[in-house]
């Protein structure tokens, strides 16, 4: 005659208990890894911005090329913006001088995770870049 342990199921019951933290757990990690990912696609879309920007010789000419870049830039990633602003400021664009270019990016925040979440998450990427000394403001 064996007697069962009295431990019998306790493994399973364990598992059951534990295996909902768990997922939860590794969807935070892909939540914040996905956060992260839309960041680095924010700022290199602000980066080919800037650098397209100050390749420009108007000031109308710079606004356009960045934000077109910008558009080009983010639909070619899966950077997930719902919705994107970009700004560009002009105001030190002569020779010597700096374009700076602006993008915020809202982000869905039920594409970064697994779970039906709510809201949208903003994420901002900024970059400054210097317009030749030695160009010509005529084409």
């Amino acid at each position: 005659m064996s007697r069962r342990p009295r431990s019998a199921g306790a493994v399973s019951l364990e598992l059951v208990l534990v295996a909902p933290l768990f997922l939860l757990l590794l969807d935070f990690a892909v939540f914040g890894g996905r956060l992260t990912e839309s960041q680095s696609r924010v700022d290199d879309a602000a980066h080919a911005g800037a650098r397209a920007a100050s390749l420009e010789r108007t000031v109308g000419g710079a606004q356009l090329a960045a934000n077109q870049i910008v558009a080009a830039t983010l639909g070619q990633s899966d950077a997930s913006c719902h919705t994107y602003q970009v700004s560009v400021d002009t105001s030190g664009f002569r020779a010597g001088g700096s374009v700076a270019v602006t993008v915020n990016c809202d982000v869905l925040v039920s594409d970064l995770s697994w779970l039906p979440l709510p809201g949208t998450r903003t994420v901002s990427g900024s970059f400054v870049s210097a317009v030749d000394t030695y160009r010509s403001s005529t084409p």
